[in-house]
C-alpha cells in the first residue's frame, strides 16, 4: 500500500515538529549557559513550558501515526541540500526527501499554524 496524500502531509508535519522540538532542546542549552542574566528563569520556564507544550503535540501527532501503521525515522539523512527521512506506512518503506531551505521554512509555517491554534 502506498501512501495517500493525507499519509504524507501527516509524515511532513510529524518531521517538522520533530525539528522544532529538537531546535528547543538545542536553545535550552543556549539559554542555560548564557551568562548571568535578570530574567533568565522566567525565560527558561516560558521556554520549557512551550517545550512541553510542543512535545504533548509530537506526541499526539505520534499516536496518530501508529493509527495508521506509519513509522517515521527520527533523525534524517543529510546529503548536501537534501534530508531525506526514511518512513514505513502500513509495512511498505519509503523516502521522504526535504530541502534544508523547505524544513526551515515548513517550521516558520508549523509554529504560525500552531499559534493561531493556541490564540496567539
Amino acid at each position: 500500500m502506498k501512501p495517500n496524500e493525507d499519509d504524507l502531509k501527516m509524515i511532513r508535519r510529524h518531521i517538522l515538529l520533530q525539528n522544532i522540538v529538537a531546535e528547543m532542546d538545542q536553545e535550552r542549552v543556549r539559554l542555560e549557559t548564557q551568562p548571568f542574566v535578570s530574567v533568565r528563569g522566567l525565560r527558561l520556564r516560558m521556554h520549557d513550558g512551550l517545550a512541553y507544550l510542543l512535545r504533548a503535540k509530537l506526541q499526539r501527532s505520534r499516536d496518530e501515526l501508529r493509527q495508521r501503521r506509519i513509522w517515521v525515522d527520527n533523525r534524517g539523512h543529510r546529503d548536501g541540500d537534501i534530508v531525506t527521512y526514511r518512513y514505513a506506512c502500513a509495512g511498505r518503506q519509503g523516502v521522504f526527501p526535504m530541502t534544508v531551505d523547505g524544513i526551515r521554512t515548513g517550521i516558520v509555517k508549523t509554529i504560525e499554524e500552531i499559534a493561531q491554534a493556541w490564540g496567539m
